[in-house]
């Protein structure tokens, strides 16, 4: 189970590419539980119309300890630009992370 922080941060998330991409809203979002599995599909829905870049910063304060809930791998790439997932923090470089 995902801690309600990073379910608020999901829907959140879920709901502006719903709204942003035009996607038609058959995705129940309701269930804190399915937040993670309903993220990849709507980031590969979305890729088919436009591009965005997502920023999700302070991710070490949310209440899970696990970055689990992200996704495996990111959507295929629909045009020329590239994807490039990067973690950092204000003690440490930023690096290329794991390879999502």
């Amino acid at each position: 189970m995902i801690s309600s922080n990073v379910s608020h941060l999901l829907r959140r998330l879920e709901n502006w590419l719903l709204n942003q991409f035009n996607l038609k809203d058959d995705i129940d979002l309701s269930s804190n539980d399915q937040l993670p599995w309903i993220l990849p599909r709507l980031l590969e829905r979305a890729s088919k119309k436009g591009n965005a870049i997502i920023v999700l910063d302070g991710l070490n304060h949310t209440q899970q300890s696990s970055l689990r809930w992200l996704p495996s791998k990111l959507p295929p790439k629909h045009s020329h630009h590239g994807r490039h997932p990067h973690a950092g923090d204000i003690d440490g470089p930023v690096t290329e992370a794991r390879n999502i």
